[in-house]
């Protein structure tokens, strides 16, 4: 009779047991669920600024740049140039310093409509612009201009019905780029 009652009593202590354990795990994945999804999220979100700024999409994304696209017909070129200008000055000045060279902005007609950097003209990038309008794809290049080398951007802009608007073009200095890492990498540190 005693057996019987031990092993009631293991079975009811095993189980119990078992229960407090089962709840314990269950509280450890809750506690780990809520730790990764911070963590991802925290991640996803710095890794999210860091792309948008590689790949220049808030410049494609933006309300006002696709506002002022929008609102662009042959009467108002010249008040929608200057809402470009106003509206993207500070982010040029900031991307400077970042050794890009020039931001310029095409119709959907491959028609230049404004470039950051004054008295910029260069021909050969209306092929490149052509190209993404054709394709409706961003594209990457590069042009020589008086023996400095340019790495190209190519953008369409679209609105959000997916209405092709136009084509910005972001341009980096790859000589001035390529020199200041070069010289950042060749540094002698002291030796003891």
């Amino acid at each position: 009779r005693y057996f019987f009652y031990f092993l009631i009593s293991l079975f009811l202590v095993v189980f119990i047991v078992n229960i407090f354990k089962k709840d314990e795990i269950e509280y450890s994945l809750n506690n780990y669920t809520k730790f990764v999804n911070k963590e991802y999220s925290k991640y996803y979100n710095e890794y999210k600024t860091d792309s948008e700024l590689i790949y220049f999409n808030e410049f494609i994304k933006n309300k006002e740049l696709i506002k002022i696209f929008k609102n662009i017909s042959q009467n108002n070129i010249e008040n929608s140039k200057k809402e470009l200008n106003k509206s993207f000055k500070d982010s040029f000045n900031f991307y400077k310093t970042l050794d890009v060279f020039n931001i310029s902005f095409y119709l959907p007609t491959n028609e230049f409509l404004l470039s950051m950097e004054e008295n910029f003209k260069d021909s050969n990038i209306l092929n490149i612009v052509d190209k993404v309008i054709v394709d409706k794809k961003e594209l990457n290049s590069f042009r020589i201009l008086d023996d400095k080398y340019y790495l190209i951007f190519s953008k369409p802009i679209f609105d959000e019905n997916l209405k092709f608007l136009g084509v910005i073009n972001i341009e980096f200095d790859f000589d001035s780029f390529f020199n200041e890492n070069c010289s950042s990498s060749n540094k002698t540190f002291p030796t003891s």
